[in-house]
């Protein structure tokens, strides 16, 4: 509960999420109706199936198979359809539509642990209704920093990813730290794309994944925007000579607006830097 966001949002994105709430469903299948509602009634859980249905292109492949295509920031973890298990504790939990559409959208087989909790449910899942019926934004700020703005909730439409906050509960953990870096993925392909991350074990993990230059964002005077210490600092050159910096990154959204020609999407990121910034800002502006 101390590392997900009061909205639904988990900082080490969807792929990530789905295993510490994953873990979660047998102790939920010990639980009576009452239980599960004291002991979730406050949880941010309750709004993650809207987060997790934002970064999805919802694209097809030739032969109309649904493809789970979505726009990220972290290494490499990312690419998978939204879990079951979780969407269906979700939907017992809660009662939010969004997440039994996610299921029926992505067609995940269930787990024998998940036809046990809805064997518990007297009542069963709520009807599934999509994110458009449910009257979600198509441009959308969480407070882990993932930033989103969609063309259209229907299949093969257009997303656009931004980074922005500074690194959530999670405080970057499988995150790439560099901030105002953005994906864009439209009609069923990827158009600019998060570099992801090798193996921490590749020397290229440290020498190239954390360096700003690596993602689509700005660098200053050749170096790095400020990384998170803790052992996890970033290479800068200087004078020909390598040196780890740290510091502690920070963006915040400054308007995050939807209109009735267009959406806007701005973002500051002047701490973000190592020489003093009146002002950093990505805006992206999108005519309908």
């Amino acid at each position: 509960e101390g590392s997900l966001e009061r909205d639904g949002s988990y900082g080490e994105g969807s792929g990530y999420f789905a295993y510490p709430i994953g873990t979660l469903l047998p102790a939920v299948l010990c639980m009576d109706a009452e239980e599960r509602r004291q002991a979730f009634a406050a949880s941010g859980l309750r709004h993650s199936a809207r987060w997790q249905a934002y970064p999805y292109f919802y694209a097809t492949d030739p032969e109309g198979k649904l493809l789970p295509l979505l726009a990220h920031f972290g290494d490499n973890g990312y690419a998978s359809a939204p879990s079951p298990s979780v969407n269906l504790l979700i939907a017992s939990l809660y009662g939010d539509p969004v997440a039994p559409w996610l299921m029926d959208k992505f067609k995940r087989p269930l787990s024998v642990k998940d036809r046990l909790l809805l064997y518990s449910l007297p009542g069963g899942l709520p009807a599934a209704r999509t994110p458009a019926q449910e009257g979600l934004p198509l441009v959308k700020a969480f407070d882990s920093g993932d930033c989103y703005l969609r063309s259209t909730w229907e299949t093969n439409g257009i997303v656009l990813a931004m980074r922005s906050g500074d690194g959530s509960r999670i405080a970057f953990s499988h995150q790439r730290a560099e901030l105002h870096s953005i994906c864009l993925g439209a009609f069923g392909e990827y158009l600019v794309v998060s570099p992801g991350s090798a193996s921490y074990r590749s020397p290229l993990h440290y020498h190239w994944d954390y360096t700003t230059r690596a993602a689509n964002t700005i660098t200053l005077d050749d170096k790095n925007q400020l990384f998170p210490g803790k052992g996890t600092s970033a290479w800068i050159k200087v004078e020909n000579k390598d040196f780890w910096v740290s510091g502690n990154p920070k963006a915040e959204v400054v308007l995050c607006k939807s209109g009735a020609l267009s959406d806007a999407l701005v973002s500051e990121a002047a701490p973000a830097y190592h020489v003093p910034m009146v002002s950093a800002r990505r805006a992206v502006l999108y005519i309908r």
